[in-house]
């Protein structure tokens, strides 16, 4: 089993609804509920902002601040099980000036501070992986893999800005013996990101079928790279992505922009045989992401050695009771922290002998 880091505690100052609160949190199951609005999906988005400097509801960090204030602050403790391991992270925005700190010091590299804590995170938007377009399926995966593999980030970025700069040359008409020049650096880049989803999804496939049982769930599940490559090695994908252009040349001077690479290929996930986005319903596509997720973190603790802190935003929406209930049990198998926010309360068979029960309805808004 890999670290189980866990957060003991947060500090929350003009983040969201919340004006100013400190909350302690139980090291196994963290299960809030209430009425919509009552700021349970803020609690658990303090503590993946904590972790990851960003939501995953808005790209706008203004969005985070109450309303009518100019700053904001969150601090939370974290260790594992003996304690032996103890991390302080602080984030906090003033006047649009960011501090971040690590243990008390004001961190500048924040490869550092993101790496300290690992988050995996369900919410009613994570759908949209299955159901909407392309680029939900490439940025999920690509964030999933990312986290295994901190060079997949740089080379995402270098990436895409031989993309741009390509797309500019094609655009624009410039000298062709340019872009003959860029051609072979963006190749390279090309074959890196491919050849490691590739790889990822092996591996991802590997963890799904042993969860499928533990989830108790009968369907098929299958999820296929759009782009056929003969063989997975960087250098074997290298050379057959510029065999690929040679066939392209013709449509990028027509279209003027680049007609192959990762940027174009898509995840499709396929369930019972079917794609899933026409034919599975909402309750299913729902079960698929989990199950998704928590396969990539199993990946993401067996390369890292480190378990993740579970967050799961409306877990009773068009999820029936029984898979509700296989979904927790198997949360609560391992050792992991986990949160959970619904509208219901707690409906485990065999719960942790202690946890912490947030009922943000009540006047004092914590029961334990």
């Amino acid at each position: 089993m890999g670290i189980n880091l866990k957060i003991k505690n947060i500090k929350l100052v003009n983040f969201r609804s919340y004006k100013s609160t400190e909350i302690e949190f139980h090291p196994k199951l963290n299960y809030i509920y209430g009425k919509n609005g009552s700021g349970k999906t803020n609690l658990i988005e303090s503590v993946y902002f904590l972790a990851n400097l960003n939501s995953f509801r808005t790209r706008k960090r203004v969005n985070l601040l109450k309303s009518g204030s100019g700053s904001m602050y969150v601090g939370g403790n974290f260790c594992n099980d003996d304690d032996e391991k103890n991390i302080k992270l602080e984030a906090a925005y003033h006047e649009k000036k960011r501090v971040y700190k690590l243990n008390g010091k004001t961190e500048l590299n924040l490869v550092n501070y993101l790496q300290s804590v690992h988050t995996t995170v369900f919410y009613p938007d994570s759908l949209r992986t299955v159901k909407d377009g392309p680029s939900f399926r490439r940025n999920f995966f690509d964030r999933a893999i990312s986290a295994t593999d901190a060079s997949y980030l740089l080379e995402s970025k270098e990436y895409i800005r031989l993309l741009k700069e390509r797309n500019r040359i094609l655009k624009n008409d410039l000298d062709h013996n340019l872009l003959h020049v860029w051609n072979q650096r963006f190749f390279e880049y090309a074959s890196k990101i491919s050849s490691k989803r590739l790889v990822f999804l092996k591996l991802l496939k590997e963890k799904i079928k042993p969860l499928r049982e533990n989830l108790n769930i009968n369907k098929k599940i299958n999820i296929i790279y759009s782009k056929k490559y003969i063989k997975t090695k960087e250098e074997e994908i290298f050379e057959e992505i510029k065999k690929e252009h040679k066939t392209k040349t013709t449509e990028e001077k027509i279209k003027k922009q680049t007609c192959l690479g990762p940027h174009l290929d898509d995840f499709i996930v396929y369930f019972n045989g079917k794609n899933a986005k026409e034919n599975a319903s909402q309750g299913e596509q729902r079960l698929l992401i989990i199950l998704v997720l928590l396969a990539a973190s199993e990946v993401c603790r067996e390369f890292t050695g480190e378990n993740s802190i579970y967050l799961f935003d409306d877990m009773s929406s068009e999820l029936d009771r029984e898979k509700r209930q296989s979904v927790v049990e198997y949360l609560m198998s391992g050792n992991s922290q986990v949160f959970i926010t619904t509208t219901e309360k707690p409906e485990t068979k065999n719960p942790p002998q202690t946890y912490s029960l947030f009922d943000l309805d009540s006047k004092t808004g914590v029961l334990r």
